[in-house]
């Protein structure tokens, strides 16, 4: 859980001496087990961490299925995992997933038409100073320090959700079990965060091309930790799945860690992104 929620100064006071989350990582019978074992019911294990889709982001492969038109924003297939495999017990059906996480200049729009919450502006105070809401030039970054009833309010405006925990992670590691979205090579420039160019704030979606998913769906890691509607068996507050622009250990950009937070926490490393279930079509000649 991360120690900042609803910044006050007592909060930011904290987050200023040692900017940490809560993450809960699979430890079956050894405490050196690797993060590729990560469950939603492991021990809890406390490891410190220091506008519209831009008119030239291409469209990701599947995004104009006709299976993926019911939402505002550009969105991928996202085929359901094979009966029998160990995801299928929880991804139920195919799904689509938003291209990127919600930019600012999308949240705005929503936030024009009187449904969303304007979002939190940035101070000098721990993890509210990348807040990017009212910074000029931010249009095209993620819509962050966004708290969970802000992101559900924006993915139902856009005829969305949020997605599951397990459709998050089903699309990062997909049938061949990739460690990363982009696989199995460690991370470095294939993403935005501050291991290997120290960052202030998120980076433009879209960034960071080599770093996607087979399907062309970006930031996945890195940029911003994602709200989902998992609730955590134990404390039952959200879990989000992926990691920030601030983490700068590699360990932390495992996407099999498990992080939680309190619905109402703002934080600069948190943004979300919509999901829809897939239409249905009569059949395959009927998709685009």
């Amino acid at each position: 859980m991360f120690l900042l929620a609803v910044c006050d100064q007592a909060a930011c006071s904290r987050s200023r001496q040692v900017e940490s989350r809560q993450v809960r990582v699979a430890e079956p019978g050894s405490a050196t087990s690797s993060p590729a074992q990560a469950t939603l019911s492991p021990p809890s294990v406390t490891v410190p961490i220091a506008a519209s889709v831009p008119s030239q982001l291409p469209p990701a492969p599947g995004s104009r299925d006709r299976r993926c038109t019911t939402a505002k924003d550009h969105q991928a297939f996202v085929e359901r995992p094979s009966a029998g495999t160990p995801a299928s017990r929880n991804v139920l059906r195919s799904f689509c997933l938003g291209i990127t996480p919600v930019t600012v200049a999308e949240y705005r729009r929503c936030a024009t038409d009187g449904v969303c919450a304007p979002l939190a502006q940035p101070t000098s105070d721990g993890g509210l100073r990348g807040c990017n809401w009212t910074v000029s030039g931010r249009d095209a970054h993620p819509a962050n320090c966004v708290t969970y009833s802000q992101a559900n309010d924006f993915c139902r405006w856009s005829n969305g959700r949020l997605p599951t925990w397990h459709e998050w992670h089903w699309v990062v590691v997909g049938p061949a079990g990739r460690r990363f979205p982009w696989g199995s090579e460690a991370p470095g420039d294939q993403l935005c965060w501050s291991g290997s160019t120290k960052r202030n704030s998120t980076c433009p979606v879209a960034a960071f091309p080599h770093g996607d998913q087979a399907n062309g769906i970006y930031d996945l890691v890195g940029n911003v930790a994602e709200w989902t509607a998992t609730l955590s068996h134990r404390s039952g507050t959200p879990l989000t799945g992926g990691s920030s622009w601030s983490n700068d250990s590699p360990a932390m950009v495992e996407p099999t860690i498990i992080a939680d937070a309190p619905k109402d926490t703002i934080w600069h490393g948190y943004g979300f992104r919509c999901a829809t279930d897939a239409a249905e079509l009569p059949d395959s000649s009927e998709r685009q």
